[in-house]
């Protein structure tokens, strides 16, 4: 092969579940009829609606071949995935027609059928094109079933899809910070990975929201080394939904593990028994903020929750 094959999917909306084929007949001295619809009831009823379409055979008369070139245009048009390539000059003795097992390592391997074929001279390059092939339509397009095959679903390349993290390979918890004044301390939300769950893993994304709030706000994609994370600037006595997941390599994200936390409240001596100098996200000049001027107008990472307008003097 020369290149990369690409892979695409038939829309749904080229799905057909009813045909009406038109034919010469003989008593109509040869003129073209319309004859007998052929609707498929299990695809009419998973489609919700009527598909259809017309196809004029020329050279058709018998009504049973008739019937069965209908019913092979309907499964076929319902076959989902098209690949398409560029090969080697050896690749001209495949005609239209031909089936062929493609092995394709993001879908695995599966049959085929060439539904197009072309030579280029200048490149020496033959193009083919395939539509994927289910072996099971042919007992029900020859009359041999009444039962069609199902759609079958394809399934999408092993690297498109994110696992989400396990439950308890995470741990969320509130606690606070000392402020600097040695009185002063102000709540966090601390988020630690406890064990290694997905080895295709290239980030942790943490995100929060208030739970009222229906907002999740993005604090930090994290590399997988990083493992303990701090968030800050949450409000005092507050129900906070955090969330972890997953991105790989390949920019495919997954759903989240979830956690509820209260915080903790404002103004507590004594708090912060983390050691913040193990874990990481900590903003630089958050062990400087000291008193109330000071979480006003600190570094806006540390107060993503408190906007301007909701801000509210704790003194």
């Amino acid at each position: 092969m020369i290149g990369d094959l690409v892979i695409t999917t038939a829309s749904d909306s080229e799905f057909l579940n009813t045909i009406t084929p038109n034919y010469r007949e003989e008593k109509s001295g040869w003129e073209i009829i319309a004859g007998d619809r052929i609707v498929v009831d299990d695809y009419l009823e998973a489609d919700g609606d009527e598909y259809s379409s017309e196809i004029t055979y020329d050279f058709q008369t018998n009504k049973t071949t008739i019937q069965q070139l209908s019913a092979y245009e309907i499964v076929n048009s319902r076959e989902q995935m098209i690949a398409e390539g560029a090969f080697k000059p050896r690749l001209l003795a495949v005609n239209i027609g031909d089936a062929i097992t493609l092995s394709i390592s993001e879908i695995s391997s599966g049959k085929f059928i060439v539904v197009d074929r072309e030579f280029n001279a200048q490149t020496a390059t033959v193009s083919l094109k395939f539509r994927s092939e289910n072996d099971e339509k042919h007992a029900f397009a020859l009359g041999q079933t009444s039962i069609p095959p199902v759609d079958r679903v394809v399934q999408p390349p092993w690297f498109s899809v994110m696992a989400a993290p396990v439950s308890g390979s995470w741990s969320a918890f509130a606690d606070s910070v000392d402020g600097g004044d040695g009185v002063t301390s102000l709540p966090v939300i601390a988020v630690g990975r406890l064990l290694e769950d997905n080895a295709l893993a290239s980030e942790h994304i943490i995100e929060y929201k208030q739970t009222s709030s229906s907002d999740w706000i993005f604090w930090g994609a994290y590399p997988t080394g990083q493992n303990r994370i701090v968030i800050t600037g949450v409000a005092p006595q507050s129900s906070y939904d955090v969330r972890v997941r997953y991105r790989n390599k390949y920019g495919a994200e997954s759903t989240g593990l979830g956690f509820t936390i209260t915080t903790d409240p404002l103004n507590v001596p004594g708090a912060g028994d983390v050691d913040w100098s193990s874990l990481e996200g900590v903003p630089a000049n958050l062990a400087s903020l000291v008193g109330n001027e000071a979480l006003k107008n600190s570094d806006v990472s540390t107060r993503s929750v408190f906007p301007d307008s909701d801000y509210k003097d704790p003194t």
